[in-house]
């Protein structure tokens, strides 16, 4: 969480206070780091936003929790999920809430209460958080903020030589393209790339992708593309995209570990020839 305090303020509008709270005894998890932080930027920018202009506050607190039966069947969950301690990443804000009915329904794919967007980022966080045998619980009332709280299940700490990783090794400097018509995303994603050395440039739809390629793509190593883009999207994209001869994709949601695997496999090679996939 700490290496996320940074993005998130960065992410979310002037007027959101960010407060983060930490248990007091590290908490230890067998997931994916970035889908977890996907988790995380999700509902930190929901809540934000919910805060409506006004000058608000959105805390996220870190901690373990009992979850009895009774508890988690208030949640969005899997159905074997058996009660016990969880690890909780919890969001909270002061914004204006929501009624019951629409809090049934925020993990509908497609349902939005905002004027733009398709509504696909919150039922892909539940989607992540059940892969990792998680649960969700909402509590909101209109007028009173929200609370979500995602319990995944605990392990035990890891010891050093499983702590370990190696190095991320980036052969060279390589230009990246990152496509989204969200800003956001965009930003997150040049972020992370550019934390691993790579440098990044941004196209906010595909017509842009398509133009700056041909414009001087020359020296772009490689494309992260979304494939939910209004007017021209990503399929219609990708098929532009070959027809400029920038062959090698890789495309999102991904894993961290997978996208910058494929990177490096493909640059520590320079003369190797990118092969469709």
């Amino acid at each position: 969480m700490a290496e996320m305090t940074e993005l998130l303020h960065a992410s979310v509008a002037g007027h959101a206070k960010i407060e983060v709270e930490a248990g007091p005894e590290p908490v230890w998890v067998d997931a994916d780091a970035t889908q977890i932080r996907q988790v995380v930027m999700n509902f930190i920018i929901n809540a934000s936003e919910a805060l409506r202009g006004d000058v608000g506050r959105v805390t996220l607190r870190t901690g373990i929790v009992h979850a009895d039966h009774a508890y988690l069947e208030s949640c969005y969950t899997r159905e074997d999920l058996d009660e016990g301690e969880f690890a909780l990443l919890e969001v909270s804000d002061d914004g204006i809430g929501m009624d019951l009915e629409t809090a049934t329904r925020i993990f509908d794919p497609f349902f939005t209460t905002k004027s733009e967007g398709r509504g696909l980022g919150l039922a892909a966080t539940l989607g992540i958080v059940r892969s990792h045998r998680g649960a969700i619980r909402v509590e909101s009332q209109p007028g009173n903020g929200t609370t979500i709280q995602v319990l995944l299940p605990l392990v035990s700490p890891a010891s050093p030589s499983e702590e370990a990783t190696p190095p991320v090794r980036t052969p060279r400097r390589a230009k990246i393209l990152v496509v989204d018509d969200e800003d956001i995303v965009r930003t997150v994603g040049r972020r992370m790339l550019e934390a691993r050395g790579y440098e990044v440039v941004e196209a906010a739809s595909g017509h842009g992708a398509a133009n700056f390629l041909k414009a001087q793509g020359e020296d772009v190593a490689a494309v992260l593309l979304d494939l939910t883009m209004p007017r021209m999207d990503g399929e219609q994209t990708l098929k532009a995209l070959r027809a400029t001869g920038r062959t090698t994709f890789v495309g999102k949601p991904f894993r961290l570990s997978e996208l910058t695997g494929a990177l490096e496999s493909l640059l520590a090679d320079p003369a190797a020839s990118p092969t469709p996939r």
